[in-house]
């Protein structure tokens, strides 16, 4: 599936990421042997919130949230201002990745599509907005539109859909004139809560709850679907500063404690980068360390 943010967000570095794969190829060979511990989950988790949590469904394949304003303030060569993120020409506005404070991307199977949701900069989001000069189809009880646009990105002219969201200061964007529309459809469904939120899973808070929560993190995604480990349910990623380091965490849930136990070798030979591994209740925690140059290749393993 063409993930339209890796395409709009990011500058890719051959380079960079040759160097990344060579820091990690150092961590492997030549850090201590992996530590297991296990830590206690409280009987009850906070019920967290989040920018993210209105727009991403329960049924959601996968999402990935990246928090441009922080990565920016860590290395301003990843996300440069000019680079342009949607690309309108019917209404005409374009939306660069320095209007951009936060993005959102949401995989759904049902249609096999993705939309992606820009919390903009109060300014930018005024000065786009005024370009939407006629009604458009009314959601959320008039708290959000729908509009058809005509999106230019890659040269090429594509009937697609945007929704506005004025009091969040989002732009949601789905590309294709039937599976656009279907798409956003979703997003607005569950932002009225007509489809669940994924951050309303039972078992999400103690996945968030081993990362610090939902906040401070260069990056958050979620995967709801088997994948490097295939006995695993879910799996959340977090990307965070340490020092003069970048941290990547890899929360792996399974059906039960016991079965998280017994897959931490399992884990081992699946994240050979790691070297310290934590168990929290059913969930188990892998945590890969590089320099903060490879904040870049980390930041694109979420979503």
């Amino acid at each position: 599936m063409k993930k339209r943010r890796r395409s709009r967000a990011f500058l890719y570095s051959f380079a960079g990421t040759l160097l990344v794969l060579i820091l990690l190829f150092v961590a492997i060979y030549e850090s201590p042997p992996a530590e297991v511990t296990t830590q206690s989950v409280p009987a009850n988790l906070p019920q967290y919130s989040a920018t993210w949590g209105p727009f991403v469904p329960a049924i959601a394949l996968q999402m990935g949230f990246e928090n441009f304003t922080m990565i920016r303030d860590a290395n301003q060569s990843i996300l440069l201002g000019g680079d342009i993120l949607l690309n309108m020409t019917a209404p005409p506005a374009v939306v660069e990745n320095s209007d951009v404070m936060y993005h959102l991307d949401v995989s759904v199977a049902v249609p096999n599509s993705t939309y992606d949701v820009f919390f903009l900069k109060p300014a930018s989001y005024a000065r786009i907005s005024l370009q939407f000069n006629v009604p458009g189809q009314s959601q959320d009880g008039g708290a959000a539109s729908l509009y058809q646009i005509t999106d230019a990105y890659g040269g090429t002219e594509e009937i697609s859909w945007v929704g506005l969201f004025p009091n969040q200061d989002a732009i949601a964007f789905s590309a294709g004139q039937v599976a656009g529309g279907q798409t956003l459809d979703i997003a607005f469904d569950t932002m009225n809560s007509t489809i669940p939120q994924m951050i309303s899973f039972t078992t999400i808070p103690q996945m968030l709850y081993s990362v610090g929560g939902t906040t401070g993190h260069f990056a958050l995604g979620i995967q709801n679907f088997p994948g490097l480990v295939s006995t695993r349910l879910l799996t959340l990623i977090s990307v965070d500063p340490l020092q003069a380091y970048t941290q990547s965490s890899f929360v792996v849930q399974f059906t039960s404690p016991s079965i998280a136990t017994a897959q931490v070798p399992t884990m081992k030979a699946d994240y050979l980068a790691s070297h310290d591994f934590t168990v929290y209740g059913s969930d188990v925690k892998a945590i890969v360390l590089t320099k903060s140059s490879g904040l870049q290749a980390a930041v694109e393993q979420v979503g």
